[in-house]
């Protein structure tokens, strides 16, 4: 019996724009199948994602609906080594941000679920406490990104009524 494949090459996720709020952009991603979606919200430095200083460098919060929850992420302008480390400051608060992959990777996420949800928390203390505050970023290799915190705090309502795990 011949068995014959037609593409080797991955399925590929894609990103759908749904809509955004303040300085975030919501996002959803349908892979292949049903059983894997993900939500995600994006923002950008100096609010424009794609051009400018560090264009590709985004922060997000990712909730791949798995189940753990709403995960924060860096996503760096070019590859880091495995177990690069970032620094995030929200409100004065730091938190390192890792390569957890076993090869170079554009992604540097929060470890433990329980820093997780300490720096949503930050954030949403900080857009209450200024709607324009800022949060920064200092890459493995010393850049550092500014992001705002404007909005946050609705586009993880909606994060939550939209990303719910599947059952």
């Amino acid at each position: 019996m011949a068995i014959t494949l037609t593409s080797m090459r991955p399925a590929r996720a894609e990103f759908t724009l749904i809509d955004s709020l303040g300085a975030w952009l919501f996002y959803t991603q349908r892979g292949v199948g049903s059983s894997y979606a993900a939500c995600q919200v994006v923002s950008c430095v100096d609010g424009t994602c794609g051009t400018g200083r560090g264009g590709r460098s985004q922060f997000s919060l990712y909730d791949a609906r798995d189940g753990r929850g709403i995960f924060p992420e860096f996503i760096a302008p070019r590859r880091v080594p495995p177990g690069g480390v970032a620094r995030l400051d929200v409100g004065g608060r730091e938190f390192l941000m890792k390569n957890l992959f076993p090869s170079p990777q554009f992604y540097l996420q929060i470890e433990k679920v329980e820093e997780a949800k300490a720096v949503l928390d930050y954030l949403v203390a900080l857009e209450k406490a200024d709607p324009n505050g800022k949060f920064t970023v200092i890459d493995p290799f010393g850049t550092r990104y500014e992001f705002t915190a404007r909005g946050v705090t609705g586009s993880l309502d909606r994060m939550i009524r939209r990303c719910t795990p599947k059952g």
